[in-house]
């Protein structure tokens, strides 16, 4: 583990208490900061403390992280293997298995990020069920789920974790190959999210759509617009609901009334309006990624921090669909990152913005919050093969 790993990164902007000042943007990436008269002035910032550096040569993706442990569990998934590691904080590479293939404790594929349920040891939920393992790979338990389903959905790095709470997990729903998605009449039906019982098998769906929603408009939304981002804290479970600018906020314990629901203002975000029925054709449907999300939310203090991708604008999503020459068609392509990078937004917790920027580290849709702690996958250097990759620890400040 690096302290201060060499730079002290932060992003901050003045704030007050009561806010005077109001934050805007005039130009498309450019934050910038409008500020009236700010007596008793302070700042804020989200700053890089920490940092883990861990060798490794291919395509890691960081599964979860325990502070108290020192312990990161990542995975190397390729076409047909897909080896689960596990690290200390130091950087050392400690074990090394695989549960997927023909072996007695497979999981029979994988549904979630490996989740690290305990003193030494992990939780995998596959096809098969809950199974436990230390973490040298033995088999501690293996709990049969109560009723299996095919999914649709899934999310196997880092940012889209169970969430714990008491004896059971806060997870996204994930869908079912029954379902036909090109019905509107779905959205009345659907529940967001689900409670785990790993100790049972149970898994108990809830969280319907609220009323207010723009899901409820009676419009059709592309497939997985509403593919919720969640976190549980204040014994409330906020949920913003893929595509919609807005966090909702429900009692964690039953039946999860609805307590309120703050909206958002995010920086140059493309909202998908709906269409008036379902089409195949993807020049007015899309493809759902060009369109803004947010992908990540989490409650720290006083504060939320979401990370969200803004979208497209109307040239470029028009654009996507002209013909090009291969040339013009990986010009266009490798433009996109740089021209919409993903973003994190800071807000008070009635939702008003108090910064937004692009972070240039690191990868914002990856947050991971543990024991308190925010963690993220750094980015590796584009122009350098480095055998080598790193997660970053936040503070906000």
């Amino acid at each position: 583990m690096v302290k201060g790993v060499g730079l002290r990164l932060f992003v901050g902007y003045f704030m007050s208490a009561p806010l005077l000042g109001n934050f805007s943007c005039t130009q498309k990436g450019k934050d910038i900061q409008e500020i009236g008269s700010l007596p008793e002035s302070k700042t804020i910032s989200l700053t890089l403390i920490d940092s883990i550096q861990i060798p490794f040569l291919g395509n890691p993706m960081v599964q979860d992280i325990s502070p108290s442990q020192q312990r990161v569990v990542f995975m190397d998934q390729k076409v047909f293997t897909e080896d689960i590691f596990i690290a200390d904080f130091e950087g050392n590479i400690l074990s090394t298995f695989s549960k997927l293939g023909d072996m007695p404790d497979n999981h029979g594929g994988i549904r979630s990020p490996v989740f690290i349920s305990g003193e030494d040891s992990i939780l995998i939920y596959g096809n098969r069920g809950y199974l436990s393992f230390d973490m040298e790979g033995k088999m501690l338990s293996l709990v049969k789920p109560q009723e299996f389903t095919g999914y649709s959905f899934a999310s196997f790095g880092m940012g889209r974790n169970f969430e714990k709470y008491k004896n059971k997990l806060l997870y996204f729903d994930q869908g079912s190959r029954k379902e036909d998605y090109t019905q509107i009449s779905l959205y009345d039906e659907l529940q967001v999210l689900n409670w785990h019982h790993p100790k049972t098998g149970k898994k108990i769906p809830f969280n319907p759509l609220p009323e207010s929603s723009i899901f409820k408009s009676g419009k059709y939304f592309f497939r997985q617009a509403w593919f919720p981002a969640f976190s549980i804290g204040d014994n409330l479970i906020y949920v913003v609901y893929g595509i919609e600018p807005i966090i909702y906020a429900f009692d964690v314990e039953e039946p999860h009334e609805l307590k309120k629901s703050i909206p958002l203002n995010l920086n140059d975000y493309e909202l998908f309006p709906g269409l008036g029925e379902y089409t195949d054709d993807f020049r007015k449907l899309g493809l759902g990624f060009e369109w803004g999300k947010i992908e990540n939310i989490k409650r720290i203090g006083d504060y939320f921090v979401l990370a969200y991708f803004p979208g497209y604008d109307a040239t470029d999503r028009e654009l996507q669909w002209e013909n090009k020459t291969p040339e013009e068609a990986i010009a266009f392509r490798e433009s996109i990152p740089k021209k919409y990078p993903k973003r994190i937004q800071v807000t008070d917790l009635e939702g008003n913005r108090l910064l937004d920027f692009a972070p240039y580290h690191y990868h914002p849709e990856t947050m991971l919050l543990r024991e308190g702690q925010l963690w993220v996958m750094a980015k590796p250097n584009p122009d350098v093969e480095e055998d080598f990759f790193k997660v970053y620890r936040l503070v906000l400040e």
